[in-house]
């Protein structure tokens, strides 16, 4: 375990800024959690942030997603279009994450419901060498 902590790692204030700087500008955020989604990692491991944005356009909220991201130093690994909604992968130096965006659908239903169900997400969590 000591060797375990001499990987290092990103810290609780690192997976949340790198959580934030994932959420467009201008979107609500509903809720933040921590977690420990990384076995052996010191806790917490990840960050997840609901969140609603202002667009309600599935391509209009990836765009400003990936805007954001690019702005705030992330690399696209993934982008994929599934029938929930889009999926989007990005990494930045020792952090992953993954965002999901519902669908043109959902978006619509959603656009007076704030709640967790209606969210889009993004998820961080770091990179700890195990």
């Amino acid at each position: 375990l000591v060797a375990l902590w001499a990987c290092g790692g990103p810290r609780e204030e690192e997976l949340r800024d790198g959580a934030l700087s994932l959420v467009p500008p201008h979107s609500a955020i509903l809720k933040e959690q921590r977690g420990d989604c990384v076995e052996l990692a010191p806790s917490p491991s990840c960050i997840r942030v609901h969140f609603l944005p202002t667009q309600l356009g599935l391509e209009q909220r990836t765009a400003a997603v990936i805007k954001t991201a690019t702005e705030s130093g992330w690399v696209l690994d993934r982008r994929e279009l599934l029938p929930g909604g889009m999926d989007l992968r990005f990494h930045r130096e020792d952090l992953k994450a993954f965002v999901s965006l519902g669908t043109d659908a959902q978006a619509e239903r959603c656009a007076s419901n704030r709640t967790l169900e209606c969210a889009d997400t993004v998820h961080v969590e770091g990179d700890y060498g195990v």
